[in-house]
């Protein structure tokens, strides 16, 4: 199904991004990525949607993970080569896609916030328990509920052939605006004013201007 699948995304204008793309320090993937689509063929089933909204959390930033290179049995998947999957749980039931960017053992990622549902939508849709297309993907635990993310894929290599997690990119420049703003949510627990302050105030924040998908 795989190369159906790919030359259905190819036909409508998209192709795979390669190792190169993510290679990069997080706060450029992180911009980069809006436009693309993250795809997942679980259960040999295409759903995909368009990243309209991202983070970037570069590891030398209090709002990382692995501040001050605090590696630990769930973290050390930052430390994989650019394009695999860093996944994480809050609460115990929401799970949280970010995408390792940089080279392997720079622990620097890209936190995928919202996405536009494009392909597989009635899957979507099921899998969500809803109806409502504007909230069906507004937000990361939703992404992950709507593509079939789970904790099983956390490491994966989405520049690996066999993978059933990817993202393909528009094959023609993108005539999107790039907006800036704060991050949300960051957990400062533990550290110190400054350090914290820093990361509160950085516009490390991306998104698409205009887009309704963007997160509450």
């Amino acid at each position: 199904m795989r190369l159906d699948f790919l030359r259905k995304l190819r036909d409508d204008g998209y192709i795979p991004v390669d190792r190169a793309f993510f290679k990069r320090d997080s706060i450029t993937v992180s911009q980069d990525l809006l436009g693309c689509i993250l795809v997942s063929e679980k259960d040999n089933i295409l759903t995909g949607g368009k990243i309209v909204e991202t983070e970037a959390y570069p590891n030398t930033d209090a709002g990382s993970h692995v501040f001050k290179r605090d590696i630990t049995e769930r973290t050390k998947y930052q430390l994989l080569e650019g394009g695999h999957l860093y996944l994480y749980l809050i609460y115990g039931m929401y799970i949280m896609t970010s995408i390792v960017t940089n080279d392997k053992d720079i622990p620097d990622v890209s936190f995928i916030r919202s996405i536009e549902p494009i392909y597989g939508k009635e899957v979507m849709f099921k899998r969500r328990g809803i109806n409502n297309e504007r909230n069906l993907s507004n937000g990361p635990g939703k992404v992950s509920e709507c593509l079939g993310i789970s904790i099983e894929d956390q490491g994966k290599d989405l520049v690996d052939s066999h993978s059933d997690i990817y993202i393909v990119k528009p094959i023609l420049p993108q005539n999107i605006d790039i907006c800036t703003g704060k991050r949300i949510n960051l957990g400062m627990h533990g550290k110190t004013e400054k350090d914290a302050l820093d990361a509160i105030n950085r516009d490390w924040r991306f998104y698409i201007k205009g887009s309704r998908f963007l997160s509450k």
